[in-house]
């Protein structure tokens, strides 16, 4: 387990097991409220605590017996994908592998880890995105764990898509009256959305199901 995390479980035992997000920012390197959320996020898939959005508490919960398996994983990394315009060609190959432990997978995520793919985040286009059960947004230089085989379109999914041989990470909009769909950004700056018509050379590679933050992925 991080040292960040076992600095938020005994901060709320300190505390009678519940604290305020204001409170676990008090901890060394959890000012940053993504970066805390992260690891809410962790101790909540570990069943570790939970989390209430209306009050902004977070809770411990004590188990007598608790899973102790801590698989780690080796994803696939391929290459970059835009987070921003369509501008940068990404070759189809393996260029290192994620490793990371089953437990900070989501849901989705570990139903589908056998088939995990990751792409590293070029550009900020979605560094205001709330991507998966965390909300995270995808910022330059993190992670994102992609399933090529979840590879439909729907109504506000967030996807990797191959525009013109670029692959892009997006949230995809339908707008079937209008005879066209959108891929928008989802950010502190302004892009224009990507129209996709059925002439669009546009290829889905997979849904995007979680994000990996940088600073705590680990490369081999």
């Amino acid at each position: 387990m991080h040292n960040k995390q076992v600095a938020i479980l005994n901060l709320l035992s300190s505390k009678g097991d519940t604290a305020r997000l204001r409170d676990l920012r008090s901890l060394p390197g959890l000012q940053h409220s993504q970066v805390l959320k992260y690891h809410i996020g962790i101790l909540q898939q570990q069943g570790l605590v939970t989390f209430n959005p209306t009050t902004k508490e977070v809770g411990r919960v004590l188990k007598t017996k608790r899973a102790t398996t801590n698989l780690f994983l080796s994803i696939p990394v391929f290459g970059q994908a835009t987070a921003g315009p369509a501008s940068i060609f990404n070759e189809d190959k393996i260029t290192g592998y994620l490793q990371i432990t089953e437990n900070v997978l989501n849901h989705k995520a570990r139903s589908a880890k056998k088939r995990l793919v990751a792409l590293q985040v070029n550009g900020e286009s979605m560094n205001k995105a709330h991507i998966a059960d965390n909300r995270l947004p995808a910022q330059n230089g993190d992670y994102v764990l992609v399933d090529p085989a979840d590879n439909g379109l729907r109504d506000k999914k967030y996807v990797v898509v191959s525009v013109d041989g670029m692959p892009v990470i997006k949230k995809f909009v339908n707008n079937p009256s209008a005879g066209y769909a959108m891929l928008v950004s989802e950010s502190s700056q302004h892009f224009q959305p990507i129209l996709l018509t059925e002439d669009d050379n546009a290829i889905v590679s997979g849904s995007v199901l979680q994000v990996i933050p940088s600073p705590f992925a680990a490369l081999a």
